[in-house]
């Protein structure tokens, strides 16, 4: 008894801490593979500050066929989810070298407890009144068109490339999404109520994004460079994140 008591809080605390942390970053599997790296916030409709994205879905144009090309739609097993992210900043390790581009991105957030009220009925009995909200909610942005192309980038052997910092702007309801926000609405979350108090009470929501900022100039690839070194610390990505900075340095 009590070795399963030690084995019970054993596994307590195993969790506790695997989830309040970052997992490490994933090793280069070899010199030829390389990395992708993109900074997103979101913009809710109703919060005045934004939230960074967790994770992104990186769709490989050089694998699909040219009107799948030419409208950035590939079907659910050719998406690929990120793999690593430190605050906004977001990474795919070990990326195979080709064409790359974003179709959307996710971020989860514990739910504030909503305080249950009581009263007396019309017996004079007490009654507990309250609302079973979900402790986590999860929010998927799907990227507008625009953005999409905004994020391609060709991704050569034994380098990282950067997509560039954005800041999307969500709102709900698809009645005025476009093409490609509706299909990886289907692909990514199939049969998904999308309808405001669908979404509030399921923990699951679903925006339409679009584009409120975004930099892709020599300085902000310069800082995120730098804001990876910090993030991939004592991994072998370091020598990569060097050696694109040095280019930077030499393009003055």
């Amino acid at each position: 008894m009590k070795t399963l008591k030690s084995t019970v809080v054993a596994i307590l605390i195993v969790g506790l801490f695997g989830c309040a942390g970052t997992l490490p970053p994933v090793k280069p599997l070899s010199s030829e593979m390389s990395a992708i790296g993109i900074a997103v916030k979101t913009r809710a409709p109703l919060k005045l500050f934004g939230d960074k994205a967790n994770m992104v879905y990186f769709i490989k144009l050089d694998e699909v066929d040219s009107v799948a090309r030419a409208n950035y739609m590939v079907q659910s097993n050719q998406l690929i989810q990120s793999n690593y992210a430190n605050k906004n900043q977001i990474y795919l390790l070990n990326a195979r070298p080709g064409r790359y581009a974003v179709v959307a991105a996710f971020h989860s957030e514990s739910t504030p407890d909503i305080p249950s009220g009581s009263g007396p009925g019309k017996s004079g009995v007490s009654v507990s009144v309250g609302l079973n909200m979900p402790s986590e909610t999860k929010n998927t942005t799907f990227f507008a068109k625009e953005i999409i192309k905004l994020t391609e980038v060709t991704v050569t052997p034994g380098a990282m490339v950067f997509m560039g910092d954005y800041v999307i702007s969500q709102s709900t309801g698809f009645k005025e999404a476009d093409e490609t926000q509706l299909h990886y609405l289907q692909l990514i979350a199939p049969g998904a109520k999308t309808g405001y108090l669908s979404m509030a009470f399921s923990g699951s929501n679903y925006y339409k994004g679009s584009l409120h900022e975004h930099k892709r100039d020599r300085q902000t690839e310069m800082q995120f460079f730098a804001n990876a070194l910090e993030h991939l610390k004592g991994s072998e990505w370091i020598n990569i994140i060097h050696k694109e900075m040095d280019q930077l340095r030499a393009e003055k």
